[in-house]
């Protein structure tokens, strides 16, 4: 792989714990580059949104821009799709069961750092 396609893991491997929103970072997308760097809670660019639980293998591949079963992100058969995933692992769903508001956009409308998310990173959901 080349630098420009590294990306983070979307889970701590032994908490189970989200690092980071399948949101995309405002600072990522306008500069490329990102002050909170690996400790920001939002994706930094299409893959780490692509390859987050929330999105990975939640719709069928076009097989037009398919980079092959073994590593696309989209499911190429019913039994791969995991229908269940944005509402397990998304801000939207999470934020919902918070009482917080989501924009239009999805994660337009973040919570505050420091408010009764703590820092603003996802909680431990456990993983699959």
């Amino acid at each position: 792989h080349f630098e420009s396609q590294a990306r983070r893991c979307p889970v701590d491997a032994v908490t189970g714990q989200l690092l980071y929103w399948e949101c995309p970072c405002e600072g990522w997308n306008e500069t490329g580059y990102c002050i909170s760097g690996s400790a920001c809670v939002f994706a930094h660019g299409r893959d780490e949104v692509s390859y987050h639980p929330a999105k990975y293998k939640t719709r069928l591949c076009n097989r037009h821009e398919c980079r092959g079963e073994n590593s696309c992100c989209f499911a190429h058969n019913d039994t791969e799709l995991r229908l269940w995933a944005p509402e397990r692992y998304s801000f939207a769903s999470i934020a919902g069961l918070y009482g917080l508001p989501c924009g239009p956009g999805g994660c337009g409308d973040r919570w505050p750092y420091g408010s009764s998310m703590g820092s603003g990173a996802p909680p431990n959901l456990g993983h699959k």
